[in-house]
């Protein structure tokens, strides 16, 4: 009886680190994102940090730290498929990534989506990203100030 016990406890602590499971389900991504276009990236631009939230759905919460201080929050939603066609309903265009990612920018096997976010400032973020199943990506932001925004996580 006791080999059964030590052995289902083993099984299950194998299960927990082979698929990663957490406390609560979630886990937190980071990356960093720059002005490349616009009043901030005229004057020595400063990176702005990026935190979203992973549960697997496609859906969760994002927030980046501006640098000047402010927060902006929002939510994000990934498309689960890897088609996405340049439409009315785009922030970007292909011409818009091929400028900010150079013309060798990649596309394929990865899965579309876009964010908002409200500052504590005033500050209104519409975005849009490419993300592959490795949670690995890239993207594009307008704030209501003029500025775009280049973004890798």
């Amino acid at each position: 009886m006791k080999k059964v016990f030590v052995l289902v406890i083993s099984l299950l602590l194998q299960l927990c680190i082979i698929t990663g499971c957490t406390v609560n389900g979630n886990n937190s991504f980071t990356g960093t994102g720059v002005a490349v276009e616009g009043p901030a990236s005229q004057e020595n631009p400063k990176p702005l940090n990026l935190t979203f939230s992973w549960n697997g759905t496609g859906h969760g919460t994002l927030k980046i730290l501006m640098p000047d201080g402010e927060i902006c929050e929002g939510k994000y939603s990934t498309v689960p498929e890897d088609k996405q066609l340049f439409t009315s309903g785009s922030i970007f265009t292909k011409n818009d990534y091929a400028r900010f990612f150079g013309n060798s920018y990649l596309i394929e096997n990865k899965q579309y989506g876009q964010a908002i976010l409200f500052g504590n400032n005033g500050t209104v973020i519409t975005g849009e990203y490419y993300v592959g199943h490795s949670n690995h990506g890239y993207g594009l932001g307008k704030d209501n100030k003029g500025n775009t925004y280049k973004f890798i996580f």
